[in-house]
């Protein structure tokens, strides 16, 4: 599982890009702005790299957006924590339901669900 950090970065970089490319920015422009080399804007857009908080500044005047525009889409601690309860409870569900199916093909596809399902719980 990718770190929190990782995922944040990643979705900041996907969030600049989107904001740049609505603007008909290059890359160049950006690390001209910025005074980094565009390899280091790709890096920053591909979450490889995190940005530092003074280009977020710099950007959201040069772009005229708010920090919001940057952070969208990132969830919280609260949401991701009632995302995993809810999951809890429909694997919980499913597994009660499954007592009562003799067919195997069909168990197997509900195990697989499951499994999948899990994989996000944890």
């Amino acid at each position: 599982m990718k770190s929190k950090v990782w995922q944040h970065s990643n979705l900041i970089g996907r969030n600049l890009k989107n904001i740049r490319l609505k603007c008909g920015c290059t890359q160049a422009d950006l690390g001209h702005i910025l005074n980094v080399t565009p390899q280091q804007i790709q890096k920053y857009e591909s979450g490889k790299n995190r940005i530092p908080l003074e280009h977020l500044y710099t950007l959201k005047t040069c772009f005229d957006v708010g920090y919001d525009e940057f952070f969208c889409g990132m969830k919280t601690d609260k949401q991701v924590h009632i995302e995993r309860r809810i999951s809890k409870e429909l694997i919980d569900n499913i597994c009660s339901t499954v007592e009562g199916i003799s067919n195997y093909t069909t168990l197997r596809n509900i195990n697989s669900i499951v499994t999948i399902l899990s994989r996000e719980v944890h």
